[in-house]
């Protein structure tokens, strides 16, 4: 009676072990499927503050040119411009880097950045990754500084701030949230102050950020592959 009680207890081990593996295995299988990235949709900021940036030899045009270039080698990258509303950068991605070197895209009014996270956001739903590339300096639209030029400064850390941090609880609700990549680069032209006052600069360094937006699931082993392939490192 104890062999045989033994030898039930030790097939029923066996057997409970085999199911939990199997269905450990199937589990993990589909899991892997279900966070396999659905799109990359890439935006860069091109407002008129960003135009130093791309004038020159710049930091920003060669990690700009890196990430794109790495991102599409991971998936297929979609295209966009973005100051008020996202545009559909017609190309591929060598055309589009090439565009840096040779087209005015800097040329946007001055727009507010919780607006752009939010048409950011909108693409990066489901199992969709959004990249957004800013300078991410909180602006009231240039209507607002012509009426009140001390809008930015008074208004613009509790305004503009708060609506970013609404618009972030929004995405995180929905499962969405970002890993943000600091750089610096060179800035060669205008830098438009808090008062929309502008001020020329050559070669100063000046921040610029790299937001990847969607499910943390997968923005993390994203981020991951894409910095062990980029050329230059993050600041932070």
């Amino acid at each position: 009676p104890t062999r045989t009680s033994l030898f039930i207890l030790l097939s029923l081990t066996i057997a409970s072990c085999g199911g939990e593996k199997k269905g450990k295995k199937a589990e993990a299988t589909q899991s892997a499927k279900a966070e396999t990235i659905g799109a990359i949709h890439f935006f860069l900021e091109t407002s008129a503050s960003m135009g130093g940036y791309l004038k020159g030899g710049t930091t920003f045009k060669d990690v700009v040119a890196d990430v794109v270039t790495k991102a599409n080698q991971i998936k297929p990258v979609s295209l966009y411009t973005i100051s008020a509303k996202p545009q559909a950068v017609s190309g591929d991605v060598n055309t589009f880097v090439a565009q840096m070197a040779t087209t005015p895209l800097a040329t946007g009014k001055s727009s507010e950045l919780h607006q752009i996270f939010r048409q950011v956001g909108e693409k990066a739903k489901g199992n969709n990754v959004a990249i957004l590339v800013s300078d991410c300096i909180l602006s009231f639209p240039d209507a607002d500084i012509k009426r009140n030029p001390d809008v930015n400064r008074n208004d613009a850390s509790s305004t503009l701030k708060n609506s970013i941090y609404d618009q972030f609880a929004t995405f995180n609700k929905q499962g969405i949230g970002a890993t943000v990549l600091a750089f610096t680069s060179p800035f060669n032209g205008t830098y438009y102050t808090y008062q929309n006052q502008k001020q020329p600069l050559k070669g100063e360094l000046r921040p610029f950020y790299v937001w990847i937006v969607g499910k943390q699931s997968l923005i993390a082993p994203f981020t991951k592959q894409l910095l062990e392939s980029l050329s230059t490192a993050p600041a932070k």
